[in-house]
């Protein structure tokens, strides 16, 4: 006789039993960097100045800030902003944003625990703690690819037993094969204004589809539901065929259940997760990071010229931000949607699965503007990484809402 399958309220309480064990059961911590002085105890080798190829890639803040960037500093936790010299990050400032990877079987000195050393000096730079977990958490589960969502939510469960005002508010979780080539940038520039505080997850995404190489994730009781039905997955929809991506494939069927969906945005992949490929990488100078996607073993040959090229050359990637295209893709594409929310502000579809050209009206101009509002809706949850086409559907509906005014007149 078959057993009768467990109920998702059962796989997931599982899950969730797991992790507290986890946390308080002897399982060893990740190390973890924190930017000097350290405000916890840390293993002193864990980012030791020591172990670092190129201490001049990482140098104290530029004294200048763009009004871009001063809204995205550090703040103490009594909400006063942090000096702007960048020399002020003590013992009582809550970063704003914590870096996670993780990494195993790899000696000191591989090409990997470079790739780490550069994100972990870009850290100390800006204030940002890095989490790293070397330990199999999740042994035989897909190869170990769901040790990056386990990792995310031990951090998330651990900050969510702080005080509200100590916890941090966003996680940027990086690949071990991801080299940080500009340190002039920081990574919270990224982030969401205050304005769209509903946003809880920013991940890469073009043509191709959502990569998980690199991605923000904030610390929240949603980000630990999230996390617990993609480690769920793999037992709740067996006839999801995850491939090699399985991590990322999982995501993107959790994102599109409705109660989760509203809380993604997508990002151009370009900004955090430029891709190298065979000889010629989309990364150039002033780009933040290049992502070696694929094993960590068939890209060790190909990352070493990378660093040693970076360690030798800085000069060739390091860009003052001011001076890089970032800061005003970045307003634009918040700007867009800033646009698309107040469109859409007022727009409740009965069942926005259902296509427009099934309502019922005689007027072909708000038949239209609906469909028009639905594109927009799905857009802006689908492809908000792409301006061009947001922008295209904004003025679509411009056009069309302004036809129906028109005629109503």
């Amino acid at each position: 006789m078959l057993s009768r399958p467990r109920p998702l309220s059962t796989l997931l309480g599982l899950i969730f039993c797991f992790f507290l064990y986890v946390r308080h059961n002897g399982v060893p911590a990740p190390e973890i960097n924190c930017p000097s002085p350290p405000s916890v105890e840390t293993d002193a080798s864990v980012g030791s100045h020591d172990t670092c190829a190129c201490p001049s890639l990482f140098e104290s803040p530029s004294l200048e800030f763009t009004d871009e960037l001063k809204s995205k500093r550090l703040v103490k936790r009594d909400g006063s902003e942090i000096d702007q010299k960048g020399d002020d990050v003590k013992t009582d400032v809550v970063p704003r944003l914590m870096q996670a990877s993780m990494i195993s079987g790899h000696e000191p000195g591989s090409p990997h625990e470079r790739c780490l050393e550069t994100h972990m000096r870009h850290g100390e730079r800006w204030g940002h703690p890095t989490h790293i977990l070397r330990q199999n958490l999740v042994p035989g589960y897909h190869n170990g690819a769901f040790n990056k969502a386990a990792h995310l939510l031990n951090i998330i469960m651990g900050e969510m037993t702080k005080d509200a005002d100590k916890r941090s508010e966003w996680i940027f979780w990086l690949d071990a094969d991801t080299i940080l080539l500009n340190p002039e940038i920081p990574k919270t520039l990224f982030l969401p204004p205050d304005d769209f505080a509903e946003v809880y997850f920013l991940g890469p995404k073009d043509w191709e589809g959502f990569n998980a190489g690199g991605f923000f994730i904030r610390v929240n009781d949603w980000s630990i539901k999230i996390l617990t039905e993609v480690m769920a997955v793999p037992l709740l929809k067996p006839e999801i065929d995850l491939k090699y991506n399985a991590v990322a494939n999982a995501m993107k069927w959790v994102f599109t259940k409705p109660e989760y969906r509203d809380h993604v945005l997508y990002q151009p992949r370009r900004w955090y997760n430029d891709f190298r490929s065979n000889e010629h990488p989309e990364a150039e100078s002033g780009s933040l990071l290049v992502h070696f996607d694929g094993t960590l073993d068939e890209n060790s040959r190909a990352i070493e010229p990378w660093l040693d090229a970076i360690e030798q050359r800085p000069s060739d990637w390091q860009v003052p931000v001011q001076d890089t295209s970032f800061p005003g893709e970045v307003e634009k594409y918040w700007r867009n949607l800033r646009v698309a929310k107040m469109e859409l502000e007022h727009f409740i579809p009965h069942d926005i699965d259902e296509p427009a050209g099934k309502w019922d009206s005689d007027d072909k101009d708000m038949v239209a503007l609906a469909a028009a509002r639905v594109n927009l809706w799905w857009a802006v949850r689908e492809d908000a990484q792409d301006s061009k086409l947001i922008e295209s559907l904004l003025q679509e509906n411009e056009e069309l809402r302004k036809k129906t005014e028109h005629s109503e007149i």
